[in-house]
């Protein structure tokens, strides 16, 4: 129902700063297209793709690429969904913004704005992307939104707190009720304090997790705010 995930997109002013901030975690590069007014970029590990936005400061939003969007606008509001700004126009880039119980940004645009075909790519020194995390003061109401969006449930647990993990678009999210952690991309991988010393080499910082926190074994703070959580496989969340 949403369409095809296609990046976390986040405002990056400047551009230069957080483009190499991606690119020293070994983050690629990707060409992108000419259908947005202002500098882009996109970086990419090989599973998730970031579009870094040079524009006014923007909370970070889950984008989808949905045809049809004039159509889709009617389907998301017989679903009750609050649609938050709606551009339609013949004459700029089509996009819908609404989102989850929440707060998460969630945006529809009508094209691709990079060059498809990414996935062949190797992964960062963060590892593999386990999920986009989030907090929720209910799973149930926001699992519910989630999968009548079409984002299919995978696991579940209790441990360090209530949380369920869906799927589905070519995006997997994990739903957190706990309000102690800001939402952003989750990773695994093994012998993380090998990567952690590997990471300060490169004279990137990496704070380790507060006891109430998300309960990754450190966090990343890229300049534009969105933190990067990484788990040591060991210690992944599962049920």
């Amino acid at each position: 129902m949403l369409g095809r995930f296609l990046e976390l997109s986040v405002a990056a002013r400047p551009l230069a700063e957080q483009f190499d901030f991606y690119r020293s975690l070994g983050f690629a590069e990707l060409p992108i297209g000419d259908l947005l007014t202002y500098p882009y970029a996109v970086v990419h590990d090989g599973e998730l793709c970031i579009g870094l936005h040079d524009r006014d400061p923007k909370e970070p939003s889950l984008t989808f690429i949905r045809p049809d969007l004039e159509k889709y606008l009617h389907a998301l509001r017989r679903h009750d969904i609050s649609v938050e700004s709606a551009k339609l126009g013949n004459d700029e880039f089509n996009e819908i913004t609404f989102r989850d119980p929440g707060g998460q940004l969630i945006v529809l645009v009508e094209a691709q704005t990079f060059s498809p075909g990414w996935k062949e790519h190797s992964s960062s020194i963060c590892g593999r992307l386990l999920e986009y995390s989030m907090m929720t003061d209910s799973i149930a109401d926001a699992a519910q939104f989630w999968e009548a969006l079409g984002i299919v449930k995978i696991e579940r647990g209790e441990m360090p707190h209530p949380w369920i993990r869906l799927s589905g678009h070519g995006l997997t999210i994990g739903l957190h009720e706990t309000p102690y952690f800001v939402s952003g991309p989750s990773f695994v991988s093994t012998n993380l304090d090998a990567r952690l010393e590997y990471l300060q080499a490169k004279s990137i910082s990496a704070r380790r997790s507060e006891p109430r926190s998300l309960s990754a074994g450190a966090m990343l703070q890229p300049p534009e705010g969105t933190p990067l959580y990484l788990f040591d496989e060991s210690a992944v969340p599962g049920p």
